[in-house]
């Protein structure tokens, strides 16, 4: 599974931002619908920082590692 992947079954959205946001891409999250976190250059960054505010930095590693793991297992089989 990808972090996007894993994202969007943990409901979260990707919004287009205006430029004055800093950045074309933000998100939003099934849990706060009325908030959205934007000014991302990349989709990459969005997924990113949302991974580490949810999880923290030490636990957002992991489930990366998990991800990445999981990815490199299905290309095996």
């Amino acid at each position: 599974m990808t972090l996007e992947e894993f994202a969007k079954k943990a409901g979260v959205t990707f919004v287009e931002c205006d430029p004055e946001w800093g950045g074309p891409v933000g998100y939003k999250e099934k849990d706060y619908p009325n908030m959205v976190v934007a000014g991302f250059k990349t989709k990459e960054a969005a997924l990113k920082s949302w991974l580490k505010s949810s999880f923290g930095e030490q636990l957002s590693k992991v489930v990366t590692k998990l991800l990445v793991d999981s990815e490199k297992s299905k290309v095996k089989k």
